[in-house]
Formats: structure tokens, sequence, C-alpha cells
């Protein structure tokens, strides 16, 4: 009898533990659904979002149309351009090389390009993968006469040459499609191969990532969605621009299913070990000691107080970002048919969602420092910020305040964390001040894995 009674105790326990652990998968799954439908509506192009936690899906869901024309819906099956997130596979397949013995991060580009105008410069294969070549990022792409013409790779290498440099390579982190093209290249010139075989057999094929590939305009793509963009009135089809373009920079298409088993390979150290995954996603040194936040192919982040790495990615018509919560092991995986940053803020979208999940700041964890009234008046001012808004920070008894300069009613005060470096008393903003080296005050605005960069004007 007592033996029974036990039992029963135990059954109820249990089933009070999963009947608590489903009400709290439904209440997730409700809260992403209340952020997702107010952007994503079901006849305009729509979204493909998964959530793991652990490797396995919480949340997988889609919205809106994948082509307008015919009314068809987005599936999980859907085919995106993934943009961006290509850099991802590119560095992963420089370190699978690294590995093997074929190459070393340390190498020359001029090992592989005997003839590139280096200008004196050294650039290093880890330069080009996070983005501290000096390599303008100009690209075709961006050139209206070109965007629809199909290259090879080696006239792509032709075009980046021709670019003046922006800065002396090590010194400074500028984003650039350019040097993600030659490392395609490079991937190329090492294995005898092409990039899209590399990929296909060494990533695609070994995970079984079956419905990913490299992107081609004329291929038929089962599942292939149509890519959008919004004119301020209605969608439009999104203009042409040949995929031979983004190579390795932003060429393959995935589906967000594959896009988690690509996610959960790298956590198991499926493709590189745990020491290179590491210094994919830590971020990187410049060679005065200050850290950036992109390592090869990765962002590193902070979500309220979680450390996080992040993607995101853009081609004509299409968005996607990324974001795994290291410390939740929690991913976030949105692909969109629409280029509409405007309307449909994919980036916002996952940064929302991660914050479901993200352990939040409290004031214990804000270590606030003491300044004298001279170290904040420095900041004092009005920055134009480079999405063409302005923000004021003033000084009042003895604290920094910061505010949108046409809505003066709301501020926030500014938690000085060092000289240079403050918090949004709400938690939603950091700010980093500096004087560039002709003089003027400057900000970077941070919010998750998202930033605005400011100059004074008055």
């Amino acid at each position: 009898m007592k033996e029974l009674r036990s039992t029963k105790i135990l059954l109820f326990v249990l089933v009070s533990l999963i009947s608590m652990k489903s009400i709290r998968s439904q209440n997730i799954e409700s809260k992403i659904d209340k952020l997702v439908s107010k952007t994503y509506t079901e006849n305009d192009p729509g979204i493909a979002l998964l959530v793991s936690k652990n490797g396995v899906p919480l949340y997988r869901k889609t919205f809106g149309r994948s082509n307008l024309e015919l009314n068809s819906n987005i599936k999980l099956e859907t085919v995106f351009e993934i943009g961006s997130l290509t850099k991802q596979f590119t560095a992963v397949s420089i370190l699978i090389l690294e590995e093997r013995g074929k190459l070393k991060l340390d190498d020359n580009i001029t090992k592989y390009f005997p003839n590139y105008p280096i200008n004196g410069n050294t650039i290093t294969i880890h330069n080009l993968l996070n983005h501290t070549s000096g390599i303008r990022g100009r690209t075709p792409v961006s050139n209206k006469k070109m965007m629809a013409i199909d290259m090879k790779v080696e006239e792509l290498i032709e075009y980046i040459k021709k670019q003046p440099f922006k800065f002396n390579s090590g010194n400074q982190f500028s984003y650039s499609n350019s040097g993600y093209i030659i490392l395609g290249r490079i991937i190329e010139i090492i294995t005898g191969t092409s990039y899209e075989s590399f990929i296909e057999n060494n990533i695609f094929k070994k995970l079984k990532m079956n419905n990913s590939r490299y992107g081609n305009n004329k291929e038929i793509v089962k599942n292939r969605a149509s890519g959008y963009q919004f004119n301020g009135k209605e969608y439009t089809n999104a203009p042409y621009i040949s995929m031979s373009l983004h190579y390795a920079a932003g060429s393959l298409l995935s589906t967000v299913d594959d896009l988690l088993i690509w996610q959960n390979a790298l956590n198991s150290n499926v493709l590189i070990k745990q020491s290179n995954l590491i210094k994919a996603t830590n971020g990187s040194i410049l060679k005065n000691g200050k850290r950036i936040p992109y390592g090869y192919g990765w962002y590193s982040r902070k979500i309220n107080n979680s450390d996080a790495i992040t993607h995101g990615g853009a081609t004509s018509g299409f968005m996607s970002n990324s974001i795994y919560l290291k410390d939740e092991k929690v991913s976030i995986i949105a692909l969109t048919n629409c280029y509409c940053k405007e309307k449909k803020d994919i980036q916002k979208i996952t940064f929302k969602i991660a914050t479901l999940f993200a352990e939040k700041k409290s004031d214990k964890d804000i270590n606030e420092v003491q300044l004298s009234k001279n170290k904040l008046s420095k900041w004092v001012g009005t920055y134009r910020l480079n999405n063409n808004t302005h923000i004021t920070i003033e000084l009042n008894n003895d604290s920094l305040y910061g505010y949108n300069t046409y809505k003066k009613n709301i501020k926030h005060k500014l938690i000085p964390l060092t000289e240079n470096d403050f918090t949004f008393e709400n938690k939603k903003f950091d700010f980093h001040f500096m004087i560039s080296e002709n003089g003027e005050k400057k900000l970077k605005m941070s919010s998750g894995n998202r930033s605005l960069y400011g100059t004074i004007v008055k």
C-alpha cells in the first residue's frame, strides 16, 4: 500500500513537470507568434523561422507567400538565398583546409596570387577572414552596368584588384565581400576543384543538408522562393543580379532546417576542431591590440547579458539572420524572401526573439563608475547617426542623458562603465564615445547585433 502511494506521488510529480514544460513551450510559442505576425502577414512576402534549444526545435513556422503571383505559401522546405551567411561556410572551408595542412592562416595572399598589387602590405588569409585586409568591399554587384552579367571568379578578382585600399592591413575593420571572393578562389587553387564542388562534397553531402546548394539563376530549384522588395507603396519583383557575382561571399541557398543541421554540426565539432570554432566565433584583435567583434564568418555579440554569435545576409530580394546564444544553447534562424529592411526588419525580429531566452541585465550586473563633470561634459552635443536620425547628449545634475533630438520628452540616463563606455538606464542601448584622429567626436550606439555610428554636428 505504501509503495502504491509512493508510485502515485512520483507519477503526479512527473505529470506536473511535463505539464509545466508544455505550458512554458506554449508561452514561448505564443510570444514568438505575436512578434512575427505583426510584421509578416498572410498575403505578403514571408518568413521561415526556426528556434531550437540544445539542437532540438522548439519553434518551426512559416508566414506569408513564397510567390505573390502564384499565391503559394512559404513552407519549411522553401529554399531561400541566404546571402552573407555564406561567409560562415567559406570560413569553415578555409579552417578545414588549415586542419588538413593545406594552408596557414598567416599565408600572404601573394602565395596564391603572385601578381596581386598589395602596395607594400602584408595581407594574410587571417586578414581576409576577419575583414581587416583593407581591400575595399566594392564588387560588380553594386555596379548597375555589371550586376546582371555572369562573371568568372578570375574576372571578379581582376575587378577587385583595381579598387584602391582603404587602409593598411590589420589596422582597422571594414566589412568586405571582396575578401571572401578571394578566399573562395584560394579554396579552388588549393583543392583543384570549384568552390561549389568543395562546399557540396565537404559540407552539404557530409551533413546531409539535402536542400542546400550553390546558387545559380538559371537552374530549376524545387521549392525556391521568389524575391521581392518594397518601394514605399507596393511590393515589386527584386531586380535581377547574377548570382555568380556573389560567389563565396553570398551565393548559397538553404532552408531553416538545413541551417539547424549546420549549427548542430558546428557545436558537435563534426567539421572543425573546437579550438578553431572558438577562433571563428570569439572576435579578433587588430594590430594595435583593440578587439573587434568579427572573427571568421561570425560576429561576437552581447544580447542582454548573454554571449551570442550572429550574422545576417542580404541579396536582391532576400534577407537572412542567424543568432546562437552560447550559454542558453538556443539557435534562432530566420529567412525571408523580401529585401524590405524598412518594412520587415528580420534582424530586429530575431533579436527580440533572442531576448526571450537571453539573461536580462540587472542593476547589479552593471559596474557603474564615477566620472568627474569635466569627463562627462566631453561627450555633450548632438550626433548625426548613419540612419539620418539625431541623438542629443546633455549633462544634467552631474549625469549624462540621451534622447532623440525630435523627442525631447523621452530622456534616458547614461550609466558610465568607463570614461568612454556607457549604457542606457533602460538597458536597451550601449554607447561607446571616441575622438577621431582629426579631433571629431564620434559615438557607436549598439543594441544586440545592430550598431549605429554618429558624428557630432553641434
